[in-house]
Formats: C-alpha cells, structure tokens, sequence
C-alpha cells in the first residue's frame, strides 16, 4: 500500500503513532531516510504530509512531544534531535556516538515532566540521559553527549554484542 495508505491504517488502530497531547495530531518517523510525517487522526480526504524532509544517511525511529517540542531517536545515525513542534525547525541534535566507531541504534526516547530526555541504545549496552537544562543549551549543529550522559546498563540488563539489545523505554512520574 501506499505511505498515505497505511498512515490511515495506522491511524485507525492508533498503534506505532506518536499523538500529540490534547490535539488530534500524529507523527510517524521513516528508519529508511528519516522523514517524520504529520498528519491528524480520521483525516482521510488528504494524504499525510512531509513535516520534516528526510535526507540520504538521516533515520528516525522513537518519537515523543512534549511542550511544544518534538524529539526524535536517530536509530545508526546515533543522535537525538529536537524540533519545534508546530514549524519542524530543528532545535538542537546530540550525537551519543562520542567518536566510538562500534555500531549504535538509538532506538526509543521518552521525555519526564521535568524535560529531561533518556534513550536506548539497541547496538550499546547503555542508556543516554540529557538533563533539561542539556536540551535547552542544544543547538542544531551536532554536540556531542558529556560522557556522564551515557549510563551503563551493564550487569542489570542483560546484552549480546551484534544482537538487537534494548528497545522501548518509559520514565516513571518523578522522572
């Protein structure tokens, strides 16, 4: 089917969205080039827009809003990035690699109250954490994650080098 085709699908089963609260606008993310589509839920007379163009090598996997803005996981490009919700400009990008070649898939992202973003890593034997006061210092050139920000997972959860480790992630109330 086609992409606007299996959006509504997606739409009507409300599953793999990231729904904005208190609208009826959604986001999708594309792993292939890192398109993230809006659109809004029981829209079926218009095919689901482009809100912010994808780009060779660029891919985007878990998506979250909060307070007017939108983080998006970088799945092997291994960033985080922060858009304006309602004009898709980008705020800010942080890159978890820190000059490491090994593989990295930055999978899921979920952001506290307070604003603070945590991320698995599907590749990495860690979770990132980026205070609130990290993302509101961001700037859309890529900044590399302080070394503190990388937290280990290792001995508690379990990982397989060349497996697909970690994937979802919730934050508990109190962050």
């Amino acid at each position: 089917p086609s992409v606007t085709a299996a959006l509504r699908d997606y739409t009507a089963v409300r599953d793999h969205l990231c729904p904005t609260p208190r609208t009826d606008r959604f986001f999708v993310s594309a792993t292939g080039d890192g398109s993230i589509y809006r659109g809004e839920l029981g829209d079926t007379a218009t095919p689901v827009p482009v809100f912010i163009p994808g780009a060779a090598g660029e891919s985007a996997t878990g998506l979250k809003v909060r307070r007017g803005k939108l983080y998006a996981a970088g799945a092997s490009t291994g960033t985080i990035k922060v858009y304006d919700v309602d004009s898709g400009a980008l705020l800010a990008t942080f890159d978890t690699k820190g000059g490491d070649s090994s593989p990295t898939f930055v999978n899921d992202l979920d952001v506290t109250k307070r604003g603070d973003v945590y991320a698995t890593d599907s590749a990495r034997p860690v979770i990132y954490h980026l205070s609130a006061e990290e993302i509101a210092a961001g700037t859309p050139a890529p900044k590399p994650i302080a070394a503190g920000d990388a937290i280990s997972t290792s001995p508690e959860i379990p990982f397989t080098a060349g497996a697909f480790n970690l994937n979802g992630i919730v934050s508990r109330d109190g962050g």
